[in-house]
């Protein structure tokens, strides 16, 4: 089977955020592209690549996940990036998600704010840039997966995001 150009961005996505048991590596990327002279390749769209609460992690059961996703888990702390600079709320993002950690905290919510321009118009940096936050280092190794909030709890200006236990 050969994998598409889609099939081999997702692998790579997915492997930069991934930590291999002990003893074992990252499985090799899929194989090679088959030629298609009549379609010329996708152009990736950052902004489009990247679903706005994307898992992070592995290792979530079923029932928990879904748990997560319908608001049904109680949170055990809350953040509100609003009206903070980009360097300003990732600092701060990449704080909290620490102490809460540490604490040992497992379900957090990041409040991102939809972002509205001086005209109007949805900016939302920061609800754009906290997906890109949580999946980098240092927080993607606190952070087992994220999902959207029920609009009760923010909507689509907030983020659940589950943390892993925090080791001895």
């Amino acid at each position: 089977m050969v994998a598409s150009a889609e099939d081999i961005e997702i692998w790579r996505r997915m492997t930069r955020t991934v930590r291999p048991l002990p003893g074992r590596s990252v499985p090799p990327e899929p194989g090679p592209l088959a030629k298609r002279a009549a379609e010329p390749p996708p152009v990736p769209d950052a902004a489009a690549s990247m679903p706005r609460a994307a898992p992070v992690g592995g290792g979530l059961d079923k029932r928990t996940a879904r748990r997560i996703r319908r608001g049904a888990l109680p949170i055990d702390a809350r953040i509100d990036l609003h009206g903070m600079t980009r360097e300003q709320a990732y600092r701060c993002l990449t704080r909290f998600l620490a102490e809460s950690q540490g604490a040992g905290r497992r379900l957090v919510l990041v409040v991102t704010g939809k972002g509205q321009g001086a005209d109007g118009v949805s900016s939302g940096v920061i609800r754009r840039e906290a997906p890109h936050w949580l999946a980098r280092s240092p927080n993607a190794a606190r952070v087992l997966d994220t999902a959207p909030a029920q609009s009760r709890h923010g909507g689509e200006g907030a983020l659940y995001v589950y943390l892993r236990k925090r080791r001895p």
